[in-house]
C-alpha cells in the first residue's frame, strides 16, 4: 500500500473522527441528561407544588433531589456548551424564554463553586439564582424540561449523520487502513470501530428507549 495513499486516508479518518468527537458531545450528555431526569423525577414524586428550597434541602443538607438536579443542569449546559448546540438549532424545537438558557449556564456555573443550597451568599447572588426565582419546584423544573426536551431533538438530528460518518470511518478502516496497527490507533477510535453496530449511542438505539419509557415528550 502507498505510503501517500495511507497518509490521505488517514487525514480523512483524523477529520472524520473529530466531526464524530462533537457529535458524540452532545449525544452521550443528552443520555446522561435523561438518566438523570428519571432518578429526579422519581426522588421528587408528589413534591411538585411544594416550594423549591423546602424540597431540594433535608435537614440542613442537601437532598438527592438537589444532586441529581445539579448534575442535570450541568449536563444540559455542557450540551448547550461543549456540545456546541446553537441557538438557532435549539429554535427550530424551542419557542419559551431564551433567557432561561442563560440562566442555566449561570446555574451551572455556581454549582460548580459553591452549594446555593446551604450558602448564605445565595440570596445575594441574584444572577446565579434567577432560575430558581419561581416559587414552586414545578414552575422550575418545567422550563429547563422544555429546553432539555428541545436538545433532544437536536440530538435527534444529529444521531443521523454521527450513524454516517461512524459507517464511513468503517470503511476506511476496513478497506484501506489494514496494516496500520491496532496499537498505533487511539483507544477511542477503536471503540468506535468495534462497537458501532452495539453501542446504544452511536447505534441510535437509545432514542427508542427513552421515547419508550415516557422520558421525552413525543412530538405532537
Amino acid at each position: 500500500m502507498e505510503k501517500k495513499y495511507i497518509t490521505h486516508v488517514t487525514n480523512e479518518s483524523n477529520r472524520l473522527f473529530k466531526e464524530l468527537a462533537k457529535m458524540l458531545t452532545v449525544v452521550r450528555n443528552v443520555v446522561w441528561m435523561f438518566q438523570l431526569k428519571e432518578l429526579f423525577e422519581s426522588e421528587i414524586k408528589d413534591q411538585k407544588a411544594n416550594h423549591f428550597y423546602k424540597t431540594m434541602t433535608m435537614e440542613g443538607h442537601t437532598s438527592k433531589s438537589y444532586m441529581y438536579f445539579s448534575y442535570f443542569i450541568v449536563s444540559l449546559a455542557t450540551c448547550l456548551d461543549n456540545g456546541g448546540i446553537k441557538i438557532s438549532e435549539l429554535q427550530k424545537h424551542y419557542n419559551g424564554d431564551l433567557e432561561v438558557i442563560e440562566e442555566i449556564k449561570q446555574y451551572r456555573n455556581y454549582i460548580c463553586h459553591f452549594n446555593p443550597i446551604n450558602s448564605t451568599k445565595m440570596n445575594n447572588r441574584v444572577r446565579h439564582r434567577q432560575l430558581l426565582a419561581d416559587k414552586t419546584l414545578f414552575e422550575v423544573i418545567e422550563k429547563v424540561f422544555k429546553v432539555s426536551d428541545a436538545i433532544y431533538r437536536v440530538a435527534s438530528e444529529r444521531q443521523k449523520s454521527l450513524h454516517e460518518n461512524t459507517a464511513k470511518l468503517i470503511n476506511l478502516y476496513q478497506d484501506e487502513l489494514l496494516e496500520i496497527r491496532i496499537e498505533d490507533k487511539e483507544p477511542d477510535l477503536m471503540y468506535l470501530l468495534l462497537n458501532a453496530e452495539n453501542d446504544e449511542i452511536l447505534s441510535g438505539k437509545w432514542m427508542t428507549k427513552y421515547i419508550k419509557s415516557g422520558s421525552i415528550m413525543k412530538k405532537q
